[in-house]
């Protein structure tokens, strides 16, 4: 236990800081066990400083394996399940009233300044909103495109259930599927009610040293096409 009266520090039962060498033995003078000794205030903040840099440093490994083991998928719940996956249901969706095909613009990458040279990867995420107070929606289908409109990746098996009120999101980290400035998601639903009108975004977030810059996208319809 340590206390600090004025400029001075006062050691009382020194065990802990002898037991951790390499420390200079003529930093603590020897007395009897327990007794109180008063040491220069600078030498023993140096004494404290090495013991505590010692220990934190066994610490900060400890608490690092454990992040590791930890998942970091945003698109995972906390029991390791995929978010869409876990939505989706193996249900006939032929005779749904109404059906609409949504695009949504994704900026997975710009360019800084007007120079191609200097660019910004930014993480990209499609945000589905059920607006509706009493009425489920139904997603057929979630493609992601690149720039050259080349097919990248079918997100779904399945029809995917949203119930009244319900949102989900699905993230494209940065660099991990970079796919241009004209990148999107193009969107299959349907509803029993063709006044439901549920929202899809495109969010697109990205931090490079001091400068950060986010960005909104709106789902436009282009069923009618």
């Amino acid at each position: 236990m340590t206390l600090l009266i004025g400029p001075f520090w006062i050691a009382v039962n020194n065990k802990l800081l002898a037991k951790h060498d390499p420390l200079p033995k003529t930093e603590l003078p020897k007395e009897e066990e327990g007794s109180i000794q008063i040491m220069d205030n600078g030498k023993m903040q140096n004494m404290l400083l090495k013991l505590a840099l010692r220990e934190g440093i066994t610490l900060l490994l400890i608490g690092l394996s454990l992040v590791a083991c930890k998942n970091t998928d945003p698109n995972l719940n906390e029991a390791g399940e995929d978010k869409l996956e876990i939505n989706q249901v193996y249900i006939s969706d032929a005779n749904l009233l109404y059906r609409d095909t949504v695009y949504v613009p994704i900026y997975s990458e710009l360019y800084y300044s007007g120079s191609q040279d200097i660019t910004f990867y930014l993480t990209s995420t499609l945000s589905i909103r059920n607006t509706s107070l009493k009425d489920t929606i139904y997603i057929e289908d979630i493609d992601y495109y690149d720039t050259d409109g080349k097919l990248i990746h079918h997100y779904l098996d399945a029809v995917l259930l949203l119930h009244p009120m319900q949102s989900i999101e699905y993230i494209i980290e940065k660099n991990e599927e970079v796919r241009g400035t004209g990148a999107n998601f193009v969107v299959n639903w349907g509803a029993n009610n063709p006044k439901v009108k549920p929202l899809f975004q495109g969010v697109m977030a990205s931090i490079q040293g001091q400068q950060g810059i986010t960005l909104l996208t709106d789902g436009v319809s282009i069923r009618g096409e």
